[in-house]
């Protein structure tokens, strides 16, 4: 009633020792038929239409408030290959725009923005969050131009997903989606073979023989 989800309090009755009455059959090994543990007591409307824009690698979002009475809004960023996001406000936003200063090393990172409001129930109060709505995008830092200018991807966008890559000092090629989950391509003889793909936007990043990084998009329709 303060939070939690149903996944939470059965694993903490299950699993305690004395710290809460435990019902018969703790701490043993039996099934347990929960049905989805991530059901909660209380929702939140989320807000919706997340905008995110790379403005000269600083991060700026905006979105649609939240249907729901609200004190705010909880700002969360994860760079590509973390394993989960960091908290970027210490207290809630009341407007509905954010902007990242203080992006790290130049890659791809996901923006998340959670409604919240307080909550009173008969255990107490709690600070309640929606569910999160979330968007990508590549932020690059210290990129050599002169390189940058030379990779050309084409054609883009792109209909049958045979793109061509003009530069011919690339030692690896990477694509992931509008979330940043790293998919599957063929890159030989400087042709990306998307045609796996479903059509969407997608973040390309290359490894040129020199171990620069750069990043760009690609389209399939």
């Amino acid at each position: 009633s303060l939070g939690g989800n149903i996944g939470f309090s059965s694993n903490l009755t299950q699993n305690n020792t004395n710290d809460y009455f435990g019902s018969n059959g703790s701490n043993l090994i039996h099934i347990s038929l929960l049905g989805d543990p991530t059901v909660r007591m209380h929702y939140l409307l989320p807000p919706t239409d997340l905008i995110l824009v790379n403005n000269n690698n600083v991060a700026e979002l905006s979105w649609t408030a939240s249907s729901d009475a609200t004190i705010g809004y909880n700002i969360y960023r994860m760079e590509q290959g973390a394993s989960a996001y960091v908290k970027l406000n210490v207290s809630p936003v009341t407007t509905t725009s954010y902007t990242d200063l203080t992006v790290p090393n130049g890659g791809i990172f996901t923006y998340v923005v959670k409604a919240v409001a307080l909550k009173t129930t008969a255990s107490g109060s709690y600070y309640n969050q929606s569910l999160g709505i979330r968007d990508s995008e590549v932020f690059t830092l210290g990129t050599d131009e002169s390189t940058k200018e030379r990779v050309i991807l084409y054609p883009n966008p792109n209909k049958d997903g045979l793109i061509h890559v003009t530069e011919i000092n690339i030692s690896s090629i990477e694509v992931f989606d509008h979330f940043g989950r790293e998919v599957e391509v063929i890159y030989e003889n400087g042709i990306i073979d998307a045609s796996s793909l479903e059509h969407g936007q997608y973040i390309v990043k290359l490894i040129t023989n020199n171990h620069n990084i750069l990043f760009t998009h690609i389209i399939l329709y």
